[in-house]
């Protein structure tokens, strides 16, 4: 059986930036609180979680990834970003959404069967359906608070915690969906089949200075053997941790209220590295490529 053929690189991402000088303030305070907590546990050493902690600039809901490794595929993306009728987007996310929500319950008698219901007629009707203003091709503003906290594995062991978007106008979901099918679709993202889970990473254990911890004896080759095998170098995992309290402890906690949407971005991967006057590293932030503006 012929090996499977290596996976493309990912050199790029599209995402709605979440860092705006409204929003900094908010994620600041927050990122301050949970960094002051986290310093306080063992596992990530005496200097705390240090660089594991997500800097502020760099934090966006991504929509997908992608490989583009010739300038060509860059331009082409871009260019398809640009032509991109928002508008149009959100409506369409929008009856897609009214579409969904009109599907009647079955019945449950030969009665329900037989007579429509209010309800029925009229679920979602004036709530769902577009406003006038994306009827006149202007986009209100997508408003969203960030709350909680998640993990994407085991809460009792994980390496990454996120925040969630809330969205009251129940646009953003639908309407990110959207895009990612047509960015798939035009062969400029990679494939995900997976429901968009839109999040924020504000916390990852591979970026942590020493975060890392030596693999089992069992995860390298030569099982059972206290030393690595020749000309190999044992690997290193991504530090582990048990988020169960925190995950308690932040339930429902609001990391940053009614923060405005503003853009689509292509980003470059690796996150670049803001300085201050001597040298030391004070934020850190995505290479846009690319930029759409919402509204």
């Amino acid at each position: 059986m012929p090996p499977k053929p290596p996976k493309p690189p990912l050199t790029h991402f599209l995402c709605l930036p979440l860092i705006s000088d409204t929003s900094r303030p908010h994620f600041d305070a927050s990122l301050s609180q949970l960094g002051q907590q986290l310093g306080k546990w063992s596992v990530f050493g005496k200097d705390g979680p240090g660089r594991a902690l997500r800097p502020v600039g760099s934090l966006h809901l991504t929509l997908g990834v992608m490989s583009l490794r010739e300038q060509g595929s860059i331009d082409g993306a871009a260019k398809f970003l640009q032509e991109l009728d928002l508008t149009s987007l959100f409506n369409q996310s929008q009856e897609d959404m009214v579409a969904s929500s009109n599907t009647p319950d079955p019945p449950t008698s030969e009665e329900e069967r037989s007579v429509p219901t209010t309800s029925d007629s009229t679920r979602g009707r004036a709530l769902q359906q577009p406003g006038a203003n994306e009827r006149e091709g202007i986009i209100a503003p997508l408003k969203v608070s960030m709350s909680s906290l998640g993990t994407m594995r085991s809460a009792r062991s994980t390496t990454v915690l996120y925040t969630s978007p809330i969205d009251t106008s129940n646009r953003l979901l639908p309407f990110c969906t959207r895009v990612r099918y047509l960015f798939t679709k035009e062969g400029f993202m990679i494939e995900d089949t997976r429901p968009l889970k839109l999040h924020a990473t504000i916390l990852n254990t591979v970026y942590s200075v020493g975060g890392h911890q030596k693999a089992n004896d069992d995860e390298v080759e030569g099982q059972g053997s206290k030393t690595p095998p020749p000309r190999r170098k044992r690997r290193k995992a991504p530090l582990k941790f048990d988020a169960q309290e925190l995950l308690e402890q932040f339930d429902g906690f609001t990391w940053a209220e009614n923060v405005t949407l503003k853009k689509l971005a292509i980003c470059k991967m690796g996150a670049e590295k803001i300085k201050d006057e001597e040298g030391n590293i004070i934020d850190e932030r995505y290479e846009e490529v690319a930029v759409k503006e919402l509204f």
